[in-house]
Order: structure tokens, then C-alpha cells, then sequence
């Protein structure tokens, strides 16, 4: 039966270096983010149900107007709560879907990128979930680089998000991510290892 592992981490963790790591060792990697987005972003059940709950304005040009739902969930945790619950639904209907196609083809192992592993009870499906973590100080720079962010804006977003704290109380493996990316690619070398031998995937890691 195929193992499912569960990768999660804030903002600036590096957790889509991590996915990108065992994308290139040939195993098959689901990010829930690009799925979300693929199923807003042209006519689908999710993006009708969206409209449903938050009004049809939120839909133009037959795709999710991003910035305008913001602007209507963005102060009233009810609303992002209700958000979350509806497209978290979906989009974990359709990962399955692409799993089974995965256990078809024969595949022992999969991988799925997912911010709101916890919230969304995405947990719960998975083997094996891993934490990508990092200091607070690291992340907000990186944020900021990345997204152009402003420092008070980086930490705002942090702020809407499971803890370091909290994921390595929930998660089995974690990923201290301070360094550069060849210490990077060294943990995940590391994390590799770990669920070869897990698994039974090999009696021997390197062989």
C-alpha cells in the first residue's frame, strides 16, 4: 500500500524546497496550494460553492478574485473559518483522486505539500508528517525577500499561522532549516534515510 508523507511549515521554512528535494528523487509530490489554486482559477464545484457562501462578486472573469474575497474574510475569523472549511473539502477530494492514481500506477510512496496540514485534517490521511521549522527572525527575513513584503507584514502573516512551536509538538519528524541549503539538502538526505528505513523500502539506505 502507498505511504503518504505529510510535509508542513510557516512561511519561509523552506518546506517547498524540501517537496522540491523528493520531486527530483522521482517520487510523485501533491503542493495543496497549486491544487487550490487550479480549481479557482476556471469554472469548478469549489469556485461555485465559493461564490455560493461569499456572493457571486468574488468570481470574475470566470476565476476567484482573489484580492476582493481578502477584502471580505480578511477582519472576521468566522468568515476565514468558513473559507477554509469549504475549500479545504475540495481540495482534499481532489488529492485523492490524484493519489489513486498514483497507488494505480504501482507507486510505494507519495508526498504532500500542505500549509494547513492540521487545520485541514489533512494529518489524519498521512503516514508519516514532517515539519519544516526555521527562527522567527530567518522567516521573516526570507518572507520579505521572497514576497516583498514589509517586516510588519511578514510577521502579520506569521501571525496567522500554526506555530514552530505547535508543529513540532504535533509532527514525527522535523527539519531545523537555520542554515544555508546545502544544510538544507543535508537533513533531507537525512529525512530520506529515515523513511527508507521506516517503510521497508530498502534494507539498506544508499544501496
Amino acid at each position: 500500500m502507498m505511504k503518504l508523507i505529510g510535509i508542513c511549515g510557516q512561511s519561509g521554512s523552506g518546506k517547498s524546497t524540501v517537496s522540491k528535494y523528493f520531486q527530483e528523487k522521482g517520487f510523485p509530490v501533491f503542493d495543496c496550494d497549486a491544487i487550490y489554486h487550479e480549481l479557482v482559477n476556471h469554472p469548478s464545484e469549489c469556485l461555485s460553492a465559493i461564490a455560493k457562501e461569499f456572493g457571486g462578486n468574488v468570481i470574475q472573469n470566470g476565476k476567484l478574485d482573489r484580492a476582493y474575497l481578502r477584502r471580505i474574510v480578511f477582519s472576521d475569523q468566522s468568515r476565514i473559518s468558513a473559507l477554509n472549511t469549504l475549500t479545504h473539502s475540495y481540495v482534499l477530494r481532489e488529492l485523492e483522486f490524484r493519489l489513486e492514481k498514483e497507488r494505480k500506477k504501482g507507486n510505494a510512496l507519495a508526498f504532500v505539500d500542505a500549509p494547513m496540514m492540521f487545520e485541514s485534517g489533512l494529518d489524519r490521511r498521512c503516514d508519516l508528517v514532517v515539519a519544516v521549522v526555521a527562527e522567527e527572525d530567518l522567516l521573516i527575513d526570507r518572507i520579505c525577500r521572497r514576497d516583498g513584503l514589509n517586516r510588519k507584514e511578514a510577521v502579520l502573516r506569521l501571525r496567522h499561522q500554526i506555530s514552530a512551536t505547535d508543529l513540532k509538538n504535533k509532527c514525527t519528524y522535523v527539519i531545523e532549516n537555520n542554515g544555508d541549503e546545502n544544510a538544507l539538502v543535508a537533513e533531507c538526505d537525512a529525512l530520506y534515510g529515515f523513511i527508507m528505513k521506516k517503510f521497508g523500502l530498502f534494507e539498506e539506505v544508499g544501496k
